[in-house]
């Protein structure tokens, strides 16, 4: 069975997408859906992880507050 079939895409975050948004490494996000924390799927093909939107949104909303607004600025990322 494969990702597609378990969680449709506008329903589904990258592990890199969800790592950044928790402000925890992927190694961490890993971690996290090994041990069942959080909802982690692997493609059988590809091997990335994907993880449910929902879920990691409301534990961030849940622990950090609301996201920034879609319309805000955001500033550029240091290098």
């Amino acid at each position: 069975m494969l990702v597609d079939d378990v969680i449709p895409i506008d329903k589904r975050m990258k592990i890199g997408q969800a790592a950044e948004l928790l402000q925890v490494s992927e190694g961490t996000m890993r971690n996290k859906g090994a041990a069942g924390v959080f909802k982690m799927w692997k493609h059988p093909v590809t091997g990335h992880r994907y993880f449910d939107r929902e879920e990691i949104l409301a534990f961030a909303a849940k622990n950090f507050g609301p996201p920034p607004s879609a319309t805000a600025k955001r500033r550029p990322r240091p290098r």
